[in-house]
């Protein structure tokens, strides 16, 4: 069964993490990591996808007791909803962005998508048109 933790990092490096989530298998390797940059910057990793400068570890992870003890990080041990939210905030961060001018298009499609489809459910008779 999976692990989840979350890590602040205690540091003044403005390019690296200061809040990492990490989803850690029964064999003690991560399987999906988030890292969260001052600037808001939402990075993520799975076993297939690398985000940024997030990627998975190639080790297995260190005792959560060996994390605790360093003085740079502060150790969180969270439950799988808490990962999970910061998961999907982290994917939705990563989708591309649509203009007000694209969205207005998309509906505008998706609308006459959907009269064309209700307009097959009329037939035309001679003497104009019926529901079918």
């Amino acid at each position: 069964m999976p692990s989840y933790k979350k890590v602040i990092w205690h540091h003044d490096y403005p390019d690296q993490p200061v809040l990492l989530y990490s989803e850690t298998g029964d064999d003690g390797y991560e399987t999906r990591k988030v890292d969260l940059y001052r600037d808001g910057r939402q990075d993520y990793a799975d076993e297939s996808t690398s985000i940024g400068t997030t990627f998975l570890g190639q080790e297995p992870e260190p005792p959560l007791e060996e994390i605790a003890a360093d003085a740079a990080f502060t150790l969180f041990v969270i439950d799988a909803d808490e990962f999970e939210a910061v998961w999907r905030s982290a994917l939705r961060s990563h989708r591309p962005q649509m203009s007000s001018d694209e969205v207005h298009g998309w509906l505008f499609e998706a609308n006459v998508h959907k009269f064309l489809e209700h307009l097959s459910s009329f037939a035309l008779l001679s003497d104009g048109w019926i529901i079918h």
